[in-house]
């Protein structure tokens, strides 16, 4: 059954919008928990959380390989409590971390993978996933499902890592009928990077994004949009809602 496809209007994301109370304070607006980086891309993890920041999150952590640490806490904006991942890996000692929700994947490479892709099953509260978070999932395609049943899960793939993917979805002939398929066959929420960005989900409309522009190709958006995003789900907006404004914003900016 094909879905709707209802255009991202400012209207209707006007309608979703919230505006903060007069005395709203810090923990109201969510604390975000950000895994990403590594040697040669530490800039990922800054533009992250730099933009879950600017994105209004009431407090964000960020983690990072011990061997970027410093490089990255002297760089990133005082407001960004920046920490090593723990010593011990396991999904355990990911998931006795604070936070209302997670960013994982901007920059972080293969380290290490058996931990994440535990955490990945196991962990309740909302994670947005992207970069080599996607590829993490990619390289077991047999754990999707029961990474999308875990918790709220919203998924932001550019077309090569949604073929990776999504392999069986992408032989399709068009960009809607994929998201279609993948949002029938996953309880997840998937933002599905390109012209006309799509956003879909289980049950729900397919939206189409209206903003954006080329210049957009180029290294680091997708780092901003994981931000934005994520500081949106902290401040406890639904995580399609949450991906369709961090989409419309990032294209409008």
């Amino acid at each position: 059954m094909s879905l709707e496809v209802v255009e991202l209007k400012l209207e209707l994301l006007r309608s979703w919008y919230r505006s903060r109370p007069s005395d709203a304070y810090k923990n109201q607006a969510g604390h975000v928990a950000i895994f990403a980086g590594s040697l040669g891309f530490t800039g990922a993890a800054e533009l992250t959380a730099e933009a879950a920041l600017s994105g209004g999150a009431g407090l964000v952590s960020l983690y990072v390989e011990s061997s970027i640490h410093t490089i990255v806490a002297m760089r990133c904006p005082p407001e960004i409590m920046v920490h090593p991942l723990p010593p011990t890996m396991t999904a355990e000692t990911l998931s006795d971390l604070s936070a209302d929700v997670f960013a994982f994947g901007p920059g972080i490479g293969n380290s290490p993978d058996e931990a994440f892709l535990d955490w990945l099953q196991s962990e309740t509260r909302p994670i947005v996933v992207d970069a080599d978070g996607l590829n993490l999932m990619a390289r077991h395609l047999d754990k999707r499902l029961s990474i999308a049943q875990a918790g709220p899960r919203v998924l932001t793939p550019h077309p090569g890592e949604f073929a990776r993917l999504f392999p069986k979805e992408t032989t399709l002939p068009t960009r809607r009928e994929r998201a279609e398929a993948v949002a029938q066959a996953f309880p997840l929420t998937l933002l599905y990077k390109g012209e006309k960005t799509l956003i879909a989900q289980q049950g729900g409309a397919v939206y189409r994004n209206t903003t954006g522009n080329p210049g957009m190709a180029t290294g680091g958006m997708g780092d901003v949009l994981t931000g934005i995003i994520v500081a949106l789900v902290a401040q406890g907006y639904a995580s399609e809602h949450a991906a369709c404004l961090g989409a419309w914003l990032a294209g409008r900016a």
